[in-house]
């Protein structure tokens, strides 16, 4: 069963050396490098949230949580097969999708749909359907957007497999949301029936328990 889960970032005050003091030494190197205090403050809330619901959904402590990451980059719970996660982050929000099967999972902030990077990147058939939107285009192209990186993510190849080599409207293991101006994708094996809303407390919270 896959989940998928959305956290908004708002005015809430983050510690964000404690919260940065919970992850492996090589991780905290990774977000450190990031230029961006917006980017940082995203990949480090996303890093909480993933091991928030990991912990709240096996009921296990935060040291019992180790995760590692592939060759290609896509991370993974070590010595639980039977758990799959997958997280992406854009604007001030941050998704996470846990699965006991393979899942991708990404967002975007919904912006102006880009006909340029349309023509490079997706099928005719895509290309199609977004042009068929009218004022609906926007949403049309994050969705097909959302629905490849999830695709990818999912399979764990990241961006090396070229985006115009499926065709997302025909893949019906992807399931879209709208949520306050994003994108949502979802690539899993089952049907995501919902999502669920993190309150950015709960993530506070967690972060105080471990002191």
């Amino acid at each position: 069963m896959t989940r998928l889960y959305l956290l908004v970032l708002d005015n809430t005050t983050w510690d964000e050396a404690a919260a940065a003091r919970l992850l492996q030494p090589s991780r905290q190197a990774d977000i450190a490098r990031l230029k961006s205090p917006a980017a940082r403050m995203r990949s480090l809330c996303g890093e909480m949230l993933v091991r928030y619901l990991l912990a709240e959904s096996l009921d296990v402590a935060l040291e019992e949580i180790a995760i590692e990451r592939e060759k290609g980059g896509k991370p993974y719970l070590t010595g639980r097969q039977d758990v799959h996660f997958s997280l992406s982050h854009s604007g001030n929000a941050v998704a996470c999708a846990i699965s006991d099967a393979p899942v991708g999972c990404d967002i975007e902030q919904v912006g102006k749909h880009r006909p340029n990077i349309a023509r490079r990147h997706f099928t005719g058939k895509e290309q199609a359907w977004i042009e068929e939107g009218d004022r609906d285009r926007d949403r049309r192209f994050f969705a097909v957007w959302t629905g490849k990186e999830a695709y990818l993510k999912r399979i764990g190849v990241g961006l090396t497999q070229p985006l115009n080599a499926f065709d997302v409207l025909e893949e019906r293991s992807i399931t879209h949301f709208y949520r306050d101006g994003y994108a949502i994708a979802v690539c899993a094996s089952d049907v995501v029936n919902g999502l669920c809303l993190v309150p950015p407390e709960e993530i506070v919270k967690f972060i105080k328990k471990q002191k």
